[in-house]
Order: C-alpha cells, then sequence, then structure tokens
C-alpha cells in the first residue's frame, strides 16, 4: 500500500500545477507550524508573559478567520494560481521582520500578517 502513494499521486493529480500547490501547502504548513514553536520560546527568552504568548496565539488564530474571509473573494475576482502565489511571496516578504523584533505583541502582529497572507492564498 505504501509503494502505491506515488503512483496514487501521480495518477490523481496530472497537472503540474496541482502538484506544485499541494507542495507549496504542506511546506508553508510546516514552516509556520514550527514558526509558532519559535516565537513562543523567543518571546519567552525575551521576558514575555503567558498573557503576552496568549495574545500572540489570539492574534494568529484571528489571522485564520480573515484569511477565510478574504479567500472567496479573491479566488472569484482573481486567478487561483496568482493568489497562491502572490500570498505565499507575501508571507516570504514578511518572514524577515521577525529578526527586528523581540516584543511579544509585535512578534504576534508579524506573525498574523504572515499567517494570513498564506491562508488566503492556500486555504
Amino acid at each position: 500500500m505504501v509503494r502505491d502513494v506515488p503512483k496514487t499521486f501521480m495518477d490523481l493529480l496530472p497537472a503540474l500545477h496541482h502538484r506544485a500547490a499541494i507542495l507549496l501547502i504542506a511546506v508553508s504548513n510546516v514552516v509556520f507550524q514550527a514558526l509558532i514553536l519559535i516565537l513562543v520560546v523567543r518571546a519567552r527568552s525575551h521576558g514575555a508573559t503567558p498573557a503576552d504568548i496568549g495574545l500572540m496565539f489570539g492574534l494568529y488564530s484571528s489571522s485564520g478567520m480573515v484569511g477565510a474571509l478574504i479567500a472567496p473573494r479573491l479566488y472569484r475576482r482573481l486567478n487561483p494560481k496568482a493568489v497562491a502565489i502572490v500570498t505565499t511571496w507575501i508571507g516570504v516578504a514578511l518572514l524577515p521582520l521577525f529578526l527586528l523584533t523581540s516584543n511579544a505583541l509585535e512578534l504576534g502582529a508579524i506573525d498574523t500578517s504572515c499567517s494570513s497572507s498564506d491562508r488566503s492564498g492556500t486555504s
């Protein structure tokens, strides 16, 4: 059964852009889940309280709602491939901002912006 997975994957997704989109989504999910852990450790090491870290998670979670609200409108008005590419690059462009601050609220706001753009493009 395990040996059949690559063959099945290729059979179900004959178009290159489908495979690329799934790979993009998989990689961005891993990156943003790892980023959450890194942000918690970094904020805590810079003196963030549990309440500050909770607020960071609240900001991050709110981005899911924003992405879910934005995505249908973007897909109706724009080319879905272009939306996925542009929003992913917006998230990538925002990642270096994490190096500029150690404040928990600023980290949460940056993470919200990154993940909101990623979620609207790949949800």
